[in-house]
């Protein structure tokens, strides 16, 4: 589970739940890690989705988001393997970031939508 500035997960069916740090498990992106993260199962690939945003910095001229992907049994080990966004990616250019993304699955696919906006 996820909120603004928290993760946790459970492997106990929720009895009980381990904290996960979002500003300290990943390396840093843009102006750092910010809020607006989901998480999300998927069963299809028994993997946890697990989405980041970051602030805009005026020294990489973007804000990005991260998404990461790991089995449950690895989580507690930080496997996670990830990969990073910007509006660049989308063929916008320098100087915008992402912001409220949204995540949705089905078979085979994850999705995402987000704002984009000028600082």
């Amino acid at each position: 589970m996820s909120g603004n500035w928290f993760a946790s997960y459970s492997y106990d069916g929720g009895t009980s739940f381990v904290n996960v740090n979002p500003f300290t498990q990943f390396p840093s992106l843009d102006g750092g890690f910010c809020c607006d993260q989901t998480v999300i199962y998927d069963k299809n690939t028994n993997s946890m989705i697990w989405q980041l945003l970051y602030l805009y910095s005026a020294s990489t001229g973007k804000g990005s988001f991260r998404t990461a992907f790991a089995p449950p049994g690895s989580i507690y080990y930080g496997g996670w393997c990830y990969y990073d966004w910007n509006p660049s990616h989308f063929g916008i250019g320098t100087g915008f970031w992402l912001d409220y993304p949204e995540v949705s699955i089905t078979n085979g696919f994850v999705y995402y939508t987000s704002n984009i906006y000028n600082p």
